[in-house]
């Protein structure tokens, strides 16, 4: 009657001595082969989620309401606002919803901003009658978040933290040419952030910029997916060639 040593002893060499006997064969071993790939995986997702993510800082005009709208003018109608004619001079009472928001990946912090450069919104060829925060996405910016009216075309803003993602509406009321639409532009400057943005809500913005704001995270993924298929291909080849030794 056989032992069971003896039987595996009659079935050949178990897996420990097959290993062992791979591992002195090569003088890379293959448990290091092994452990360099997932050392390898696990240093590439630290990696990207370790990363910095892209700053981004968006001015989108959501809104664009007229106070007054005259469809046909009449000789004696008049609109006096402060004691003029706006009709007449050809103006207009425009309430303006203006959302600044950080739509990138990383939050921007108070030491972000360029501490010499007032942060706010210049409105071309109209006059700021009056501005209010409307509205913000958490408790930290409707108390924390100011603005103010510092030259009749300028709004400036406290320089707060604003995390990715978080936004805040103002309430903009402008004087302005009847037969333009308002426009904004951003000032002030926030490290990282080459320009900050100033969009329409019925205009999309452009592919290359959205590209842009994803091109880094995008390079590291693919960058991941290929370290994994080249470490999948060798240990395939591997494996071939430690089958047709051991046959």
């Amino acid at each position: 009657m056989t032992t069971l040593k003896e039987r595996e002893g009659e079935r050949g060499p178990g897996f420990a001595a097959r290993f062992a006997a791979i591992d002195r064969k090569f003088a890379w071993s293959f448990l290091g082969f092994v452990l360099t790939g997932v050392s390898l995986a696990l240093a590439v997702w630290f990696f990207m989620n370790s990363s910095p993510g892209i700053p981004s800082l968006k001015f989108a005009i959501v809104a664009d309401s007229k106070v007054v709208q005259v469809s046909k003018r009449l000789p004696d109608l008049k609109v006096l606002f402060r004691g003029s004619d706006i009709l007449d001079s050809e103006q207009n009472l425009s309430v303006i919803t203006l959302r600044i928001e950080n739509d990138g990946q990383a939050d921007i912090l108070e030491g972000g901003f360029d501490s010499t450069i007032p942060w706010g919104a210049k409105f071309d060829k109209s006059t700021i009658v009056s501005a209010t925060v409307e509205g913000a996405t958490s408790s930290y910016l409707r108390d924390r978040f100011k603005v103010r009216i510092t030259a009749p075309d300028r709004l400036e803003f406290d320089k707060v933290i604003l995390e990715h993602g978080n936004s805040v509406d103002l309430s903009v009321l402008v004087l302005n040419n009847a037969k333009n639409e308002v426009s904004v532009v951003a000032t002030g400057k926030v490290a990282g952030i080459k320009e900050m943005r100033v969009v329409r809500a019925d205009s999309q913005t452009p592919k290359l910029i959205q590209s842009a704001l994803w091109y880094r995270s995008g390079l590291l993924y693919l960058f991941f997916v290929a370290s994994i298929l080249v470490y999948l291909i060798l240990a395939v080849l591997l494996t071939n060639r430690l089958r047709r030794l051991y046959r």
